[in-house]
């Protein structure tokens, strides 16, 4: 089966190859492994230095088609390139939300394609809270991807419920995460508890956010805000920020609060250092205004940290409703960490979120998305 996958997200191009991601070349990969003939049709990025977290994918990649502009591929300048795409492919991958994959979707129903969709995340959250010109591209998006969603013959959501009462699908569906963990260790929660015990709660707590610095949907910014916050209170924290990009922003917005000495950030780290720094944890934060189901938040409860986030998405999927927060909150950040800042409930919430954790270990998670995959091969 020749497939076509139609996505927004950019690949790399160095040396007159083709690269991507880590998390994106794995999955890149399960639909090569399950469909074989792949062409992608995308943004691509030039670069004069390779990062060390890109791997190749001209090897098992047949063709790529490569569009330089995503308000060029709404005004139509791109329809007869998709066109030609989508005539010669037997399925159409709609990796939603994608300016690429709508236009993808109108030529795929013209010509009768079979047509699958993952759904990633919510295009109403991902527009509105990017920017002005993002707000008045929201509604558009929104209802561009409900429709991909309503007419795809086979749908993956990355979530268990949010995105699918959201983008309802009238035909074939399953909800598995694009989440990637290996099996996990008993071990590990073991020395998570004997941390708790040893924790002296009137010292410094490490909180620890992993996102892009430089995207503000992200929400660190609320977590900074909180800190004045919770030192009259008497909760002394260490905000530890993982993940690259520009920090401008946040580092001024904590000088601007004075807080500068308690807010740390690390940089972009392989999956091994992020382990050993979830490790140092005490509490895990996820504040974003954007998610399907967070990776970070899995990766976080795979260590045994206790867990907070906003109600965004897939988050409230994942930990204790007493664990979720109002979205753009400081005061609400304050609250849910004060009442989680114990010994008892930390052991709890640690061993509640290991134990979930184990339901997005990649053996469990590929044996779903397998399954699904025959069906779609088969015309189930």
């Amino acid at each position: 089966m020749k497939i076509l996958i139609a996505t927004d997200i950019r690949l790399v191009k160095f040396d007159n190859k083709y690269y991507a991601s880590s998390q994106y070349f794995s999955i890149l990969k399960r639909y090569y492994d399950a469909f074989g003939n792949i062409t992608i049709i995308s943004r691509c990025e030039n670069v004069a230095e390779l990062s060390t977290s890109c791997i190749e994918i001209t090897n098992f990649i047949d063709e790529i088609i490569v569009v330089s502009s995503l308000a060029k591929v709404v005004l139509g300048r791109y329809n007869k390139l998709i066109n030609n795409a989508i005539k010669s492919c037997d399925m159409l991958v709609a990796r939603i939300p994608s300016f690429i994959a709508y236009t993808a979707y109108h030529f795929a129903r013209k010509y009768n394609k079979k047509i699958y969709a993952e759904l990633m995340g919510c295009a109403w959250d991902a527009f509105w809270n990017h920017s002005l010109a993002g707000k008045l591209l929201a509604p558009y998006a929104f209802f561009k991807m409900k429709k991909v969603a309503k007419n795809s013959n086979y749908t993956l959501y990355v979530t268990k419920n949010y995105l699918q009462k959201k983008y309802p699908c009238k035909g074939k569906t399953i909800g598995v995460s694009n989440v990637k963990i290996s099996d996990i260790s008993q071990e590990i929660l073991e020395k998570r508890i004997n941390k708790i015990e040893n924790l002296d709660f009137s010292k410094e707590l490490i909180l620890t956010t992993t996102a892009a610095v430089n995207v503000r949907y992200k929400g660190q910014q609320f977590v900074i805000r909180a800190i004045p916050a919770l030192n009259k209170l008497g909760i002394k924290v260490k905000y530890r920020l993982i993940g690259g990009g520009d920090n401008t922003y946040l580092l001024n917005l904590a000088k601007k609060l004075s807080v500068e000495n308690q807010v740390e950030f690390v940089g972009r780290k392989p999956l091994d250092e992020v382990f050993k720094l979830l490790d140092e944890t005490d509490i895990y934060i996820q504040p974003s205004l954007q998610e399907g189901l967070p990776r970070s938040v899995v990766e976080a409860m795979s260590r045994g940290c206790p867990a907070l986030g906003a109600r965004t998405a897939g988050i409230p999927e994942l930990i204790a409703n007493e664990c979720v927060f109002k979205r753009k909150s400081p005061n609400a950040i304050v609250e849910a960490i004060q009442k989680i800042a114990n010994k008892e409930k930390f052991i709890e919430l640690a061993t509640q979120n290991f134990k979930e954790s184990k339901n997005y270990v990649e053996t469990v998670l590929d044996k779903k998305r397998i399954g699904f995959y025959e069906k779609v091969k088969s015309n189930d």
